[in-house]
């Protein structure tokens, strides 16, 4: 009897354990395609601009068009609804919340720590702060910025559930000068 009990703990704890290798495996799958996806809806976002500016040397964002086309490469990437919400059997269930963020000749003097009269074209060291993070980052021309926080992980094990926070990813379309 003494075998059988020990046969039938190691049996559980293995079988355990392999739902817990399968849920974390299937998060970096899905965290690995979230960042891929801000990094489109960043690049979507930025094929939007100005022409008259353009023609002047300035490249500077329509904004309007490309917030539509983010909306519309993460909706189709992500399986949402026209309200961001996931369909049935994705693997995000929360509402997801993207934001956009552009520097362009039109804006950067609002990224400027000091004077906003400076010759520098752009930020050194811009910091952007979504959903409650911050990151420092060079930017070297005109750039979006796309932050997706696709809410809780989808796990199958309650303990990983209970102890999961929001997972948010970044994407950054840059046009070198």
């Amino acid at each position: 009897m003494k075998e059988f009990m020990v046969s039938m703990a190691l049996l559980f704890t293995f079988i355990y354990s392999m739902f817990l290798d399968m849920d974390i495996d299937s998060h970096e799958l899905h965290r690995k395609h979230l960042k891929g996806v801000a990094e489109e809806v960043a690049a979507s976002a930025a094929q939007y601009f100005s022409l008259s500016s353009y023609g002047d040397g300035f490249y500077n964002f329509n904004q309007n068009e490309g917030e539509k086309a983010a909306n519309y490469t993460l909706q189709s990437s992500m399986r949402l609804t026209k309200e961001n919400v996931p369909l049935q059997g994705a693997y995000w269930q929360d509402k997801t919340k993207v934001a956009l963020t552009y520097i362009d000749y039109d804006t950067y003097s609002l990224y400027l720590a000091g004077d906003a009269t400076s010759t520098e074209p752009f930020p050194n060291r811009y910091t952007f702060s979504h959903f409650g993070e911050t990151h420092t980052v060079t930017l070297y021309g005109p750039s979006v910025i796309a932050s997706i926080n696709a809410g809780v992980p989808n796990y199958a094990l309650k303990l990983l559930k209970n102890e999961a926070g929001d997972v948010v990813e970044h994407g950054i379309h840059t046009f070198k000068e």
